[in-house]
């Protein structure tokens, strides 16, 4: 009778040896992809989880809408803060709205909005002549709570631009 003391191991180690060598070599194998190099549409266009293209998103408590002057106010207060000016609008058209509004403004409301202290308020004036009754403007407004810890709100003129 003869045994064999030489023992499987020799194959056992050549295919370590092999799904070794897979391994290592994984960087040397790239994926393939559809994705086109030479179409910029991505680049000009950046879009961002939700699958909105990113000009069309407002920032939170902001809200962008267009209408026409009734009234222009000078040193007015509104929901007890004092504005240097002030605008009493009819909204035509809500364009867009961020997420977080309280009070929702609608088509055909009136509302008093403040201008935010700063750019616009320099030159009050000028700012007034520009705001004449019945004029188109597109608004970019932000709200704020009122103070009185209650449910008002109040907007603020962010910016604006003449139609």
């Amino acid at each position: 009778m003869i045994i064999s003391c030489k023992s499987n191991t020799v194959a056992q180690e050549k295919s370590l040896k092999e799904k070794k060598a897979n391994i290592e070599n994984i960087d040397e194998v790239k994926p393939k992809t559809d994705i086109n190099k030479s179409d910029n549409s991505m680049n000009d266009k950046m879009i961002i989880s939700g699958g909105l293209p990113q000009n069309d998103l407002i920032e939170p408590g902001a809200i962008h809408l267009r209408g026409s002057v009734i009234a222009f106010y000078k040193n007015t207060t509104i929901c007890n803060r004092p504005y240097k000016a002030a605008l009493k609008i009819s909204i035509e058209r809500i364009l867009k709205s961020g997420p977080g509004i309280v009070n929702v403004l609608s088509q055909n409301q009136e509302i008093t909005l403040g201008f935010v202290n700063g750019v616009y308020t320099k030159e009050l004036n000028a700012l007034q002549n520009k705001m004449m009754k019945g004029k188109i403007l597109s608004v970019m407004v932000k709200e704020g709570l009122c103070p009185n810890l209650g449910n008002d709100t109040v907007y603020e003129i962010v910016r604006f631009e003449e139609k």
